[in-house]
């Protein structure tokens, strides 16, 4: 649930993780590390549904182009860095 003072965010923006409350990360052994507070990632899909929260699934990539962590957020837990034109 977005307040007032909260941008929408959109699939493909850039987004900062503020906060691990509300982190759902089932595949945590697939990939390099868990998410940590100060990553940076990209939106990958945004997960609406009438009566829920609405969740951000985010993937981290390292330089190299390989997945650091794939993992979903609430927008509490996410500042816009970029967003989408």
């Amino acid at each position: 649930m977005r307040t007032p003072l909260m941008q929408a965010i959109r699939e493909l923006d850039v987004v900062r993780v503020t906060s691990l409350d509300g982190m759902r990360c089932g595949l945590e052994n697939r990939y390099a590390r868990a998410p940590e507070i100060g990553d940076i990632a990209t939106v990958v899909m945004a997960l609406r549904a009438p009566k829920h929260p609405d969740g951000y699934l985010c993937e981290c990539v390292a330089a190299d182009g390989t997945t650091r962590w794939l993992a979903t957020f609430p927008r509490e837990a996410l500042a816009l860095i970029e967003a989408t034109p």
